[in-house]
């Protein structure tokens, strides 16, 4: 238990936010998405403040470094240009909003961030792949511009970029396939960004590197469990999974908000 006593977190703390990122990884490596929604939000929930962010950051970077190579070969390359050219913007951005906002607003914009994320997974569920883009490729272009802002802006605050860079994409009517492989590779680029403004601004000795690898280890845990279970889960019913989590981790983001906010009055 000594490695705990280094911890500003308890064991059950710990091993909820395991538990969670290990399901998150899972998710993320069997579906695309999971554990950018889960990672961000759950850290804030047991840590608060700009640690939980950073480790949030890096672990999603670990397990999108590992996954990309499967589907490199899908990236759809010109959307993924403008994608990142708005990300590059929007990342300092999102750093500089994260150093304004106190650890209880962060827990509820995390929060609402989720639910929001929780319920654009399942408009898409039920709508398919989006309405087409009809307005021609000067506006595709600038949709992906406006969503990579926008998710560079999610990645620096929240450590979730996913939202608004699918939304981009779906507005497109790009292919299923073509948008998971895209969004693997702007995860990379965008949480390797993220973490060098860390580094960069905040120093790198400083950093919860502790923490990190404590947690490590469920996203490499989740990365091998993801490979298991394809083999016998459908992609339909892992979805579903994932959006319950999400609106469990939201409401619960929300309510202890909202508890603290009666505490403080």
């Amino acid at each position: 238990m000594a490695i705990f006593a280094a911890l500003p977190m308890t064991p059950v703390d710990w091993a909820m936010a395991s538990a969670l990122i290990l399901v998150g990884s899972t998710l993320q490596a069997a579906t695309g998405v999971g554990l950018g929604l889960i990672a961000g939000p759950i850290l804030v929930l047991t840590l608060g403040g700009s640690a939980a962010i950073f480790i949030a950051i890096m672990l999603n970077l670990a397990l999108s470094l590992l996954l990309l190579p499967q589907e490199s070969g899908e990236v759809l390359r010109p959307q993924l240009l403008a994608l990142t050219l708005g990300a590059i913007v929007g990342i300092p951005l999102g750093w500089l909003i994260l150093q304004q906002l106190a650890p209880l607003t962060l827990k509820t914009v995390a929060g609402v961030i989720v639910l929001l994320a929780a319920l654009q997974l399942l408009s898409t569920r039920f709508r398919g792949n989006g309405d087409q883009n009809s307005a021609g490729p000067a506006s595709g272009r600038l949709t992906l511009l406006l969503g990579g802002l926008v998710s560079g802006v999610m990645c620096g605050c929240l450590a979730i970029p996913g939202p608004a860079a699918l939304w981009a994409m779906l507005r497109c009517g790009l292919p299923p396939l073509g948008v998971r492989a895209t969004l693997r590779a702007l995860f990379a680029i965008s949480y390797a960004a993220a973490a060098a403004i860390h580094f960069g601004l905040d120093g790198i000795a400083s950093q919860p590197w502790l923490k990190t690898m404590v947690l490590l280890p469920a996203v490499l845990l989740g990365l091998g469990l993801a490979l298991l279970i394809r083999r016998w889960i459908d992609a339909g019913t892992l979805g579903m999974v994932l959006n319950l989590v999400l609106l469990a981790i939201g409401i619960s983001m929300l309510w202890r908000s909202w508890l603290e906010i009666q505490a403080n009055v």
